[in-house]
């Protein structure tokens, strides 16, 4: 591994998902992240040689994975290393209403409203165990337990300083070609995919012109491929190119897809026991579509509670879904294939896009009767919000 000396070295790290070259300040500069590091949260030695600024959203599953892997780094390097921290939402959603009341921006409001409290790095990681746990009634509960001034914590997670700087992190990924979590970009250059503590480790030894630190928990010398590396970096598209064709109080069209696990599911079999939500998205292994399904996996207690399954739908074969879900650990819920005849069920749903014979990023509930009581025809860029969907679920439960 080549090593590099300077006089100041600073190592700019961006957790994001794709492959590319990137510019990061001017190289000639004395500090190329100073902008990116004004007034950020901080973690490590503030006047470390190398600054590591660090973009993630607290609803992605990989950043959370990533968390302890930088906590290591960080005990490595006490000296040498500080993370600068840019949380933000990474799926936007249509209108800045909305993004204002997402779980992820929420998350990230609430966590620079206790670092004015000093208290950051306690928070960051209590709302990572907590994932995707974010509800107003829960940031409250969270703000006690680790001792923070609660009316203060209140106030300023809504002052519009902090809502402004969530967004500005935001505007900040999207400068430097943020479109997933976690990678890293060092030097101009992207490294996709979450890596092992070695990978790191020698990223800040090649700034600082030294040999890297050794893992307490050694691993190979070459990391390994991840399922992350094998995400496919997905430019922007039209939001929504489907026409549709149901409404709320239309029957739900039934449906026999094959499944990734090697069973056949027949919507009807649920009739009278569940409530179905039906997840339809475009593409395995792409960006966003790898990160909302694992959202899903901590809420299946209160599904269950709620009568309620949740069904995953691609246009995707079932070697392929098999090999996708297979990297999203966790996932306790069912993943079908409308491959053939392609798209049938998404077209009965009014969500095959016909520029592409993919499916729409869409949500519907589909109660024990069969009729649909939701639907969220969304913008495939970006994913969807559930606390909509859950609040329907919930009425539909307190009607038994």
């Amino acid at each position: 591994m080549r090593r590099f000396a300077f006089a100041s070295s600073v190592l700019t790290a961006v957790l994001l998902g794709t492959c590319q070259t990137v510019s990061v300040g001017d190289p000639g500069s004395a500090d190329p992240v100073a902008s990116l590091a004004d007034g950020a949260p901080v973690l490590g030695s503030p006047h470390a040689r190398v600054t590591l600024v660090e973009f993630f959203d607290f609803q992605c599953t990989h950043c959370k994975r990533t968390v302890p892997v930088l906590d290591e780094l960080l005990k490595a390097y006490p000296r040498d290393l500080k993370i600068v921290s840019k949380p933000y939402m990474r799926a936007y959603t249509q209108t800045r209403e909305k993004m204002l009341v997402h779980p992820s921006f929420r998350a990230a409001a609430a966590a620079l409203a206790a670092d004015r409290q000093g208290r950051y790095s306690e928070t960051m990681h209590a709302l990572f165990d907590r994932q995707p746990r974010f509800s107003e009634e829960e940031l409250v509960q969270y703000a006690r337990e680790i001792g923070l001034d609660v009316d203060r914590f209140n106030r300023d997670r809504s002052d519009p300083a902090v809502i402004a700087r969530v967004e500005a992190n935001g505007r900040e990924a999207g400068r430097l070609g943020v479109a997933n979590t976690p990678a890293v970009v060092l030097n101009g250059k992207t490294y996709q995919g979450g890596r092992d503590f070695d990978f790191y480790a020698g990223l800040v030894a090649d700034a600082l012109g030294q040999a890297p630190a050794r893992s307490a928990n050694p691993r190979s010398e070459s990391p390994p491929v991840t399922w992350n590396d094998m995400i496919f970096p997905v430019s922007p598209l039209e939001p929504v190119t489907a026409k549709p064709i149901l409404r709320v109080g239309d029957a739900a069209p039934d449906f026999t897809l094959p499944g990734a696990c090697g069973r056949t599911f027949h919507l009807s079999d649920y009739r009278g026991k569940q409530n179905v939500i039906l997840s339809f998205v475009p593409a395995a292994f792409t960006p966003v579509c790898s990160g909302q399904w694992p959202h899903y996996i901590a809420r299946k207690d209160a599904l269950d509670a709620l009568d309620t399954v949740v069904l995953g739908i691609t246009t995707d074969n079932v070697p392929s879904l098999w090999a996708w879900t297979r990297g999203m650990e966790g996932l306790n819920f069912p993943v079908l294939s409308d491959f053939w005849p392609h798209g049938a069920t998404a077209a009965k749903y009014g969500v095959l896009r016909p520029e592409s014979g993919t499916t729409e990023r869409a949500l519907f509930l589909v109660d024990k009767k069969g009729t649909i009581r939701y639907i969220d025809i969304h913008d495939i860029n970006t994913e969807p919000d559930m606390e909509p969907l859950m609040k329907v679920v919930e009425t539909l439960a307190s009607k038994k």
